[in-house]
């Protein structure tokens, strides 16, 4: 599991204080970019090899909300793997009690081909590692 720590500044939030739903897309997106990182992902080198990753569906539930200044951990999990798609399991909880899940959500990435614009195995050398990463998440 990785976990992303972040803070909540005004920009995140509506006029109440409070974290706009949306946001916790772009958080999910940056722990999901980090979580990749760490087993060797690197965007601008698949770029160059015509490959990129891309979202193909999310869900996402809420359940209580963030407010300004809230410490959060955004927890990723890559539950599944396969040739050319994988899945995300993620959430966002309150730093100082893990156990609150503000909302949670699966989110369905695919591999693509840039210039043919369709389904593309994901690298070899890659793709084993995010094997390895589903696996240790068992």
């Amino acid at each position: 599991m990785h976990k992303l720590p972040l803070r909540i500044y005004y920009e995140d939030t509506d006029a109440q204080g409070i974290v706009y739903h949306s946001k916790y897309l772009n958080f999910f997106e940056r722990a999901r970019a980090e979580c990749l990182r760490e087993i060797g992902y690197r965007q601008e080198e698949l770029l160059k090899e015509d490959i990129a990753f891309v979202v193909k569906k999310q869900e996402i539930e809420y359940f209580s909300p963030a407010k300004l200044d809230d410490e959060i951990v955004i927890k990723t999990i890559l539950s599944s793997s396969k040739n050319v798609s994988f899945t995300f399991s993620q959430s966002a909880n309150l730093k100082n009690d893990e156990k609150q899940v503000l909302c949670k959500g699966q989110v369905y990435c695919g591999c693509i081909s840039l210039k043919r614009n369709a389904p593309a195995k994901i690298p070899e050398e890659l793709r084993v590692k995010m094997k390895f990463l589903v696996q240790n998440n068992d």
